[in-house]
């Protein structure tokens, strides 16, 4: 299709030079993918994966190698059903912290931190808005359930969690729009990913910083 395409629009394969798509396997498959089936045509067309891609797939294998970071993005996603799950409790969530809740995407992992950003910004209020759910016609299931979310964002694993990585995502998303976006080349989405890398390293510093931030918060 894209042999055909290209002869469609005038464009000589043999012109084409580099080849850029996501990880999957159907177009970056050694033997029978997609890229690796234009550069027997072509060897000059040499295969480069999406950097944004990439970006998000490091995201996602990193996190789900720490239980606490499964544990706290699992909340966060819950937490967003029970109270998308009726309207009433939305107008409640809406009411009490005067924001709304995102759910997370598994492919975007820049765009998490729509889904991090009210639990940075506004836990406390999670926590009423939960205690008041306990008030609502709710199956045993979905009361115990909000019980176990009211104990979780109470804790200071939860502040934490929180408070980093709404800092870490925010350095990801800045990084990921840029990589992006069309001007995008090779040599600038070189430059992003090592200021990234940098950024996060930097983060890890400042963890004393970051724990009596949390203590304090913790205690308003």
């Amino acid at each position: 299709m894209i042999l055909d395409t290209l002869k469609k629009h005038g464009i000589l394969f043999a012109n084409c030079r580099g080849q850029g798509y996501d990880n999957a396997s159907n177009m970056t498959g050694v033997y029978k993918g997609v890229s690796s089936r234009l550069e027997n045509e072509n060897k000059l067309a040499k295969f480069s994966p999406c950097a944004a891609h990439s970006l998000n797939l490091c995201g996602t294998h990193a996190a789900e190698c720490c239980p606490e970071v499964v544990t706290f993005f699992g909340v966060v996603q819950k937490v967003y059903v029970i109270f998308h799950g009726s309207s009433e409790r939305w107008d409640l969530l809406k009411d009490i912290i005067g924001d709304s809740l995102h759910p997370f995407s598994s492919t975007r992992w820049s765009a998490r931190i729509q889904s991090v950003r009210p639990f940075a910004a506004h836990l406390s209020g999670l926590k009423t808005a939960l205690e008041s759910l306990l008030d609502f016609n709710l199956t045993a299931q979905v009361k115990a359930d909000v019980k176990g979310f009211i104990k979780y964002v109470s804790s200071f694993k939860c502040v934490l969690m929180s408070s980093i990585w709404f800092k870490a995502l925010k350095m990801i998303d800045d990084r990921s729009k840029v990589l992006q976006a069309r001007s995008a080349t090779i040599d600038i989405e070189v430059k992003n990913i090592d200021g990234l890398i940098r950024d996060l390293e930097s983060l890890k510093g400042k963890c004393p910083a970051i724990l009596a931030e949390c203590k304090l918060w913790q205690q308003v």
